[in-house]
């Protein structure tokens, strides 16, 4: 294939399905097409001269995932408290962790679904301090409320 050839046209695939055709002088592409929060896509551009076809290696994005929001506790008996949070992502679940006040390790209670805004958590010991958390989470990645 001549490179010096500015003839025929692109053809960019996302996850394998054309999404775009562009000619030789468009350097930039926005994909609208990508709804979902926190998903993996995998780019190929394709070039036909007519004479040869090339393909580019793979390129991959990731969307952003929003991390839920106004995390709210309130302890409704020595050994449970009731979480509320606005969930703000529309693709995977929510996971639901807690831990002693300033301990290391989170311990995962529930994973419930994205539309969940609310968890009682049980089993809590008496007296005893603890932080909370609710986590959006993709087979790709996760996000935190902060």
């Amino acid at each position: 294939m001549n490179d010096n050839n500015s003839e025929g046209e692109f053809t960019l695939h996302r996850d394998g399905s054309q999404i775009a055709t562009l000619d030789f002088s468009e350097t930039q592409y926005t994909d609208t097409g990508t709804t979902a929060d926190g998903e993996k896509y995998d780019y190929t551009l394709e070039r036909d001269t007519g004479d040869a076809t090339a393909s580019s290696g793979v390129s991959s994005a990731m969307t952003e995932l929003p991390a839920p929001t106004s995390l709210s506790a309130d302890a409704v008996s020595t050994t449970e408290v009731d979480l509320s949070w606005t969930a703000t992502h529309n693709n995977g679940d929510t996971r639901v962790e807690y831990r002693e006040s300033d301990a290391g390790s989170w311990t995962t209670f529930s994973t419930i679904s994205r539309n969940t805004e609310a968890e009682t958590v049980t089993g809590l010991l008496n007296g005893e301090q603890y932080d909370a958390r609710v986590v959006a989470q993709t087979d790709h990645t996760e996000t935190e409320d902060q």
